[in-house]
C-alpha cells in the first residue's frame, strides 16, 4: 500500500485504520518521494473486506459484478515484486 504524508523510517510499526476494514497492522518497507510504501499485516477477515472493497464494484450489499482483470493484473505484479 501507497502512503502519501510525513515519512517514516524504514521498518516502522504502526497501525492505520481503514474504513470498513479496521485497525490494520502496518511496516514501512519503502520510502517514496512522497511518503512510502506500507506492507499491510491483514487478518483474514480485514483480507477479505479489502479484496470486496477494491475489486467489487456495485452500489448495493453483495457482490453485483467483480473486476477479475483488474484482480489478476494486480496479482501478477504483487508476485513479480515490481512495483
Amino acid at each position: 500500500m501507497r502512503y502519501e504524508g510525513l515519512g517514516h523510517p524504514l521498518g516502522t510499526v504502526g497501525t492505520i485504520n481503514l474504513k470498513g476494514v479496521g485497525d490494520v497492522r502496518v511496516t514501512v518497507i519503502a520510502k517514496t518521494n512522497h511518503g512510502a510504501r506500507l506492507r499491510l499485516q491483514t487478518k483474514p477477515a480485514q483480507k477479505e473486506a479489502l479484496l470486496l472493497r477494491f475489486y467489487v464494484d456495485g452500489g448495493s450489499p453483495g457482490v453485483a459484478r467483480a473486476r477479475i482483470v483488474a484482480l489478476v493484473k494486480d496479482l501478477a505484479r504483487r508476485l513479480s515484486f515490481n512495483p
